[in-house]
């Protein structure tokens, strides 16, 4: 089974409405470095997509108040 983010966080943790406010701020930034690395459309779509559930199965080791978009950099490299 797969452990999300819940609505108010596990144990102090963050929050899914937590995740999707910084996923929504920064999604494009996130997108915009797999455009460099693939300049495919279609394959920086894929890559974006599997990125974000990465991000959302991983949410939980993020640190609150740190950079969002390096985490998320780093896991779609």
């Amino acid at each position: 089974m797969t452990n999300y983010p819940t609505q108010h966080g596990e144990q102090g943790g963050p929050s899914r409405n937590e995740f999707l406010r910084l996923f929504l701020d920064h999604q494009k930034k996130i997108y915009s470095f797999i455009l460099m690395m693939s300049p495919n459309w279609c394959d920086a779509d894929e890559l974006m997509q599997e990125t974000s559930a990465v991000m959302w199965q991983r949410f939980d080791t993020f640190e609150v108040g740190t950079n969002f978009v390096a985490w998320g950099i780093k896991i779609a490299h």
